[in-house]
């Protein structure tokens, strides 16, 4: 607990390789650590949606990071327990400074005059 609470993101982050792995050879405790990741982050997906909607038409969601970039360890799981919502998923990687420019230009074309 005391490693955990001092522990920064990248060092709780390289545990996800071991878990991974583990996880692969059928170990169900380590599955389920990674269901469980997953669903929390799709359920991060759906608040968003939530909160920012209504939606004119499915909107364009970007994964980054270390752990969700294009291959990264839990980017197929991801992709695949967000295929149900009304998403457009981006298969590439992003620069996050571009894709905050193209969300500002886009919600200033839509914004009414």
């Amino acid at each position: 607990m005391e490693w955990c609470a001092s522990a920064t993101k990248a060092e709780v982050a390289a545990l996800v390789s071991p878990v991974v792995e583990t996880a692969r050879s059928g170990d169900s405790t380590a599955q389920d650590i990674l269901r469980r990741a997953v669903g929390a982050l799709e359920e991060h997906v759906q608040a968003l949606l939530e909160v920012l909607g209504p939606w004119a038409r499915p909107p364009e969601v970007c994964l980054a990071g270390g752990l969700v970039h294009p291959g990264g360890p839990l980017r197929d799981a991801l992709a695949a327990a967000l295929g149900h919502l009304p998403i457009r998923l981006r298969e590439e990687a992003v620069d996050g400074a571009l894709g905050a420019a193209r969300l500002a230009r886009t919600l200033a074309d839509d914004a009414p005059v």
